[in-house]
């Protein structure tokens, strides 16, 4: 029996059982680029290595998250502290 979903239009996998969910998730999608987070940005790079894993950065200077490994920073952090970033710039 076929059911109907809903799709996130900014990311992979996310799929919500009524378009009002659907809605509210895409308000506060990571990669949803009007709430220019660091997924979006043209800032944030692949700085890690083959054996250590993925390490994503920003590496904008002027910006608060310069630097900083995003993942583990945030856990320390409210995601309002920092976004919508002021130095986001589209890719």
């Amino acid at each position: 029996m076929a059911t109907k979903v809903w799709k996130c239009d900014h990311c992979y996998g996310s799929f919500f059982d009524t378009e009002n969910d659907a809605l509210k998730h895409e308000t506060s999608c990571s990669f949803n680029p009007s709430i220019k987070q660091c997924n979006t940005c043209k800032s944030y790079e692949e700085t890690g290595y083959p054996i250590s894993g993925s390490d994503m950065r920003c590496m904008n200077s002027h910006s608060p998250l310069y630097d900083k490994t995003i993942t583990y920073f945030m856990d320390d952090h409210k995601v309002e502290d920092f976004f919508p970033c002021p130095c986001w710039v589209k890719e």
